[in-house]
């Protein structure tokens, strides 16, 4: 049976066919005064009366064809812009990094004269010690030039009662010196510097078990010091120079890169950074004496004056 719609007046077979046309088809739609939204084209609103339509639609719409136009050139030109933007900041960063290896090499030349000037300084140094330990060395292989009376006679006193008191101190004992550092050259003393050293001597070496000096200072000042050498004459000892010898000959030096290696050394072998940290310069001082060592000779003329 055909069945025709009331609104076009077109001929159908089957109900669901006419149904179909009288909700999809825009004429019919249009007579009967509706739209149907369902198939409109979201870029120019027009409507379609069917889903096939629309999609073949959507193919060639200008609408939408100019605007995803616009949007790849938005985009495109937004990563061009991106892409000049790292460009330029690629630049600056290796233009910063080239001025910092210049400044970097800046520094390094004018550490280096640095460096240089202060090895003269210290090869100046020690041949002004060396010239001036030799001086020492002449003077004390002859004290038999000696005529000053008054100091004969006050030697001779001193030698007395010192031999009675077996205060006698031979500063060429580079053995017993010797000892004294491997004894008591500990870690504790390098935390100290050239202070611990002085102190370490005064109480090991320069005085007896009762604490009587053997070594004492008579010019705090000047740092001049004296002692009754194992002849019992007084010996005098500018500076501490004829001690600051004898320590080097029972080679300080190594010993105390020795007890270094303990200070920083953790249990399992490795190096103990913030001891590194904490203690490096004072143990610089002590590695130092051949160089300097005011403060050793202040504190031990501090210590051991009379």
């Amino acid at each position: 049976m055909s069945l025709i719609c009331q609104y076009c007046e077109k001929v159908f077979k089957g109900k669901n066919t006419l149904d179909f046309h009288q909700k999809n088809t825009r004429s019919c739609l249009e007579k009967q005064g509706k739209n149907n939204e369902s198939y409109k084209c979201q870029y120019c609103n027009k409507i379609l009366s069917t889903h096939l339509r629309l999609n073949t639609h959507l193919d060639v719409c200008k609408v939408k064809l100019n605007k995803k136009k616009e949007e790849k050139e938005d985009y495109t030109n937004r990563i061009i812009k991106e892409v000049e933007e790292y460009k330029k900041k690629l630049k600056e960063k290796e233009e910063y990094n080239m001025k910092e290896v210049e400044d970097y090499k800046i520094t390094l030349k004018e550490l280096d004269i640095k460096l240089k000037e202060k090895e003269e300084y210290i090869l100046k140094l020690e041949e002004m010690l060396e010239k001036a330990t030799n001086s020492i060395v002449e003077i004390a292989k002859q004290p038999k030039n000696i005529t000053n009376t008054n100091t004969n006679s006050n030697n001779n006193k001193i030698k007395t009662q010192n031999n009675i008191q077996n205060n006698n101190f031979d500063i060429n004992d580079i053995q017993k010196i010797s000892n004294v550092l491997e004894n008591h050259l500990t870690p504790e003393v390098l935390t100290k510097g050239q202070k611990g050293v002085a102190e370490m001597l005064k109480t090991h070496l320069l005085q007896t078990e009762k604490g009587d000096l053997l070594y004492e200072c008579t010019d705090v000042a000047r740092q001049k010091f004296e002692f009754v050498n194992k002849e019992g004459l007084v010996e005098v000892d500018p500076k501490a120079t004829k001690l600051l010898i004898s320590l080097n000959k029972a080679n300080i030096y190594d010993k105390t890169q020795i007890t270094c290696q303990k200070l920083l050394e953790k249990e399992d072998g490795t190096v103990d950074t913030l001891a590194q940290i904490a203690y490096a310069q004072k143990i610089s001082e002590i590695l130092g004496l051949s160089s300097d060592s005011s403060k050793l000779r202040a504190h031990l003329a501090s210590i051991t004056y009379k």
